[in-house]
């Protein structure tokens, strides 16, 4: 028994440092914003006030138009749709002061959605996978 203790203890040991030693993933293109001189309605970035977007939760991921995000920016007034593609449940949250909420778990192919009425910055987390996170920037109209 103390030899399998041991081994699972090195084994522990090399994957904390495997991950240490890891260079970390950026991802390209993970800021989503609305072109400030978009006026057409038919452009796919371009919501009307009140408008809505639709994010996938995805591999473990915020996805927005089939591509990981870490960061979108939207206006005042606007919602965020929370769509779970995941096969496991998500429970999103923020506490953030400009608009903190807990939205409750989420089960797969759920829907969940927050308005945001407050100009500010909102991390949107995951209480249940700690690396999602999504960092909602609210412009003033």
């Amino acid at each position: 028994m103390k030899i399998f203790v041991r081994l699972v203890m090195l084994a522990l040991a090399v994957g904390v440092i495997y991950i240490a030693l890891s260079p970390p993933q950026v991802i390209l293109n993970s800021v989503i914003s609305r072109p400030e001189s978009d006026t057409q309605t038919d452009s796919p970035l371009h919501q009307s006030p009140g408008g809505e977007w639709n994010v996938e939760l995805s591999g473990l991921s915020f996805v927005y138009q089939s591509s990981p995000i870490e960061q979108l920016r939207i206006t005042m007034g606007d919602r965020i749709i929370f769509q779970n593609q995941d096969e496991t449940v998500h429970s999103l949250y923020s506490s953030s002061a400009t608009q903190p909420f807990d939205l409750g778990p989420a089960d797969p192919g759920a829907m969940q959605s927050v308005a945001f009425t407050k100009a500010g910055t909102v991390v949107v987390e995951c209480a249940i996978h700690p690396a999602m996170i999504l960092q909602v920037i609210i412009e003033d109209r």
